[in-house]
C-alpha cells in the first residue's frame, strides 16, 4: 500500500451496526447503546488489498433522558405547592432546578412557590461518562383573590348574624368601597370602610 490514500482507493467501513461507508475517514454516529466491533477493507488501485479489524472498539453508553410530572396542575396564591414525580430514564444523578435559583436533589421533590406568575421548573439529568440531558416545564402559578359577601343578615340583637361583615383574604385588599340598594334600586347604605 502507498500512502496517502485518496479517492482512487476502494475503502470500505463496516461499523458493527449493520452501517458501511466508503468514505476515506467517515462520520458515523451509533443510534443504539451497545458494544460495537470496527473493520476496514482497502484494495488499492493495482489491486492490493488490505484489512483491519478493532474488536469491540467503540463502547456506547445509553444517554439519559429527562422527565418529569407535576401535580396539581392547576397551582394558584390559594395552592402553591407543586410536587414533582421523576419520569427520567437511565439517569443516575439528577437535580431540580426552580427558577435557575433553588436546587432539590430528591427524585421525587416538593416546593412551595414564594410568589405567583410563571415558574420555571428544569430538571436535568446526567450519567458518570458525562452525558446529561434536561427538560423544563414553565408552570403558572394564578393570583387568585376569593372575596365571601353573605347574602343576607339579622340585626336584631340576639348575637347571631347581626353585622353585616365580609370575608377577606386581607393580605390581598388594600380599599374596600360597598353599597347596598333595595329591590327598587334606591341606596340605602354606602361604605367605605
Amino acid at each position: 500500500m502507498s500512502v496517502p490514500i485518496d479517492e482512487s482507493y476502494d475503502i470500505l467501513w463496516d461499523f458493527g451496526d449493520g452501517k458501511t461507508s466508503k468514505e476515506i475517514s467517515p462520520n458515523h454516529t451509533f443510534k443504539d447503546p451497545g458494544t460495537y466491533s470496527i473493520k476496514l477493507e482497502i484494495t488499492s488501485p493495482i489491486g492490493c488489498y488490505t484489512m483491519a479489524s478493532y474488536p469491540n472498539w467503540i463502547n456506547v453508553i445509553e444517554s439519559p433522558v429527562a422527565g418529569f410530572d407535576y401535580n396539581p396542575k392547576s397551582l394558584s396564591s390559594f395552592q402553591k405547592q407543586v410536587n414533582l414525580t421523576d419520569q427520567s430514564k437511565s439517569a443516575e444523578f439528577l437535580k431540580y432546578l426552580i427558577n435557575d435559583r433553588f436546587i432539590l436533589f430528591d427524585r421525587n421533590a416538593q416546593y412551595t412557590f414564594k410568589d405567583t406568575g410563571v415558574q420555571k421548573i428544569s430538571q436535568i439529568v446526567s450519567r458518570p461518562n458525562g452525558c446529561t440531558d434536561t427538560l423544563t416545564i414553565f408552570i403558572d402559578v394564578e393570583p387568585k383573590v376569593t372575596y365571601f359577601l353573605p347574602n343576607a343578615f339579622t340585626p336584631n340583637g340576639d348575637g347571631s348574624n347581626d353585622l353585616y361583615t365580609p370575608i377577606i383574604p386581607y393580605q390581598f385588599v388594600n380599599r374596600i368601597e360597598m353599597e347596598i340598594f333595595n329591590q327598587w334600586g334606591d341606596k340605602v347604605f354606602e361604605t367605605a370602610d
